[in-house]
């Protein structure tokens, strides 16, 4: 071991030699050498304790001194890409070091206590780590930054999802957090990459690091209500901190709806520790208006996005309908006026950001005539299970009818009084139509 790693060395300082560079084909030849004593000693390690401890540093060392020496070594265009492997290959061999470190420890007979004890968790760790590194170094070659981040994104994301994917233990969502805060900081980094990258990676693992806090420290179905809180979180954030790029923009909306997403999911595990469906749907409500915000006005700018807002709604509704669904509720109107109640919403919402115009509006003509719709029809096709019911919808509907003709004919693009009066007027004659309740009074005979 000692003579492998003695040849890999010695081929690496006599490489840097100006008079052994200058004979044409030595320094090739220096190189395989070097390498491959390299490589042979580092694999030979793993199989012996005794080894292992001492000969991944040494082997970590001489890749991180090949680096320092590239530029000595080769010319400029074989350092370009030579330089940047040898930084690879030092990152990987630490990222790998720490997820069998664990193990050895366990050979070695002084076990680590958890979470430490486990060899996803240093992974994960060791590569949210490592993705700061460059940060902090904004001298660093774009190429040498390059080789560190991605192996190391790689290692931090993926360690994490292995750890959301294992039992849970003691403080596992520190690596996704850590992610998140080493990932923050290439989010304005001027290599679009990693940027990108960072885009990607940062919202979904906020996911994870709120579903590991909100498993161990919060209520049942902890994990979904997390996830929840974690996409909100990150919509919200987007309008703050991410950059006005459309990749990056994409890249970011994109990793928030698959968080949202496997919150959604989440509800529908057939287990007794699940999140409650309203309240992850109530808190993922505002998420979709808020991406639609990242190209502008959500109701009334030109974006393609901006349709993204009815998810608002769709959400929103799914909310209300799932919390009384569990409270048992049979009355259709539970159901369709709040329904009515948010498509009224959004209509108004449109007329006020939307440009009027002189016709009728069709769009937000429509969805208004949806809400009168969904308010009245329902509830006169059952209107003959209750005398209440009659009652409410005749003395509402005509209200309505007499306040129509106050109304003006149209406003901003919608007939507003053929709508108030339609309505009122469905209300209140469409009742003969259906199963009519029977009087008290009416003589059985005749």
């Amino acid at each position: 071991m000692g003579i492998l790693l003695g040849v890999a060395i010695v081929a690496l300082v006599a490489a840097a030699l100006p008079a052994v560079r200058s004979l044409p084909g030595v320094t090739a030849v220096l190189a395989v050498f070097g390498v491959t004593s390299a490589a042979t000693a580092w694999a030979l390690s793993h199989a012996s304790v005794d080894l292992w401890w001492w000969a991944v540093p040494v082997v970590v060392a001489a890749a991180l001194g090949g680096r320092a020496l590239a530029s000595r070594v080769w010319s400029d265009p074989t350092s370009a890409v030579a330089a940047p492997l040898h930084t690879v290959a030092a990152t990987a061999m630490v990222i790998l070091a720490a997820f069998a470190l664990p193990g050895w420890a366990i050979v070695a007979e002084t076990p680590f206590p958890e979470p430490w004890r486990s060899g996803v968790f240093l992974l994960a760790l060791t590569g949210s780590v490592l993705v700061a590194v460059p940060a902090a170094f904004p001298r660093m070659p774009r190429t040498d930054r390059l080789a560190i981040v991605v192996p190391s994104f790689a290692a931090g994301l993926g360690g994490s999802i292995l750890l959301a994917a294992m039992p849970p233990m003691p403080l596992d969502w520190i690596p996704a957090a850590v992610l998140v805060g080493s990932g923050a900081a290439w989010i304005r980094s001027d290599l679009m990459p990693i940027r990108h990258a960072a885009a990607a990676i940062v919202p979904v693992s906020m996911g994870f690091a709120g579903a590991g806090l909100m498993t161990a420290y919060g209520p049942t179905g902890g994990a979904g209500y997390g996830m929840a809180a974690a996409a909100l979180l990150a919509a919200v954030l987007a309008l703050v901190v991410v950059p006005h790029d459309q990749t990056t923009h994409w890249a970011w909306s994109g990793a928030v709806g698959l968080v949202a997403l496997i919150a959604l999911i989440s509800t529908m595990v057939p287990r007794t520790d699940a999140a409650e469906p309203w309240i992850v749907l109530l808190v993922l409500a505002p998420v979709p208006i808020l991406i639609a915000a990242l190209d502008g006005d959500p109701i009334g700018g030109a974006s393609p996005t901006r349709h993204l807002s009815w998810l608002t709604l769709v959400l929103a509704i799914g909310s209300v309908w799932a919390w009384i669904g569990e409270q048992d509720v049979r009355e259709v109107e539970s159901y369709t006026l709040p329904l009515a109640g948010a498509l009224l919403a959004a209509g108004a919402l449109i007329m006020w950001r939307r440009a009027s115009v002189d016709g009728t509006a069709a769009g937000r003509s429509a969805v208004l005539a949806s809400a009168a719709a969904v308010a009245v029809l329902p509830s006169v096709a059952t209107a003959g299970d209750s005398e209440l019911r009659v009652l409410v919808l005749v003395s509402s509907g005509t209200v309505a009818v007499l306040a129509g003709f106050f109304l003006p004919e149209r406003f901003r693009g919608v007939p507003v009084r053929m709508l108030t009066v339609g309505t009122g007027w469905v209300a209140v004659t469409a009742q003969p139509s259906f199963a009519a309740p029977r009087s008290r009074w009416a003589n059985p005979a005749g």
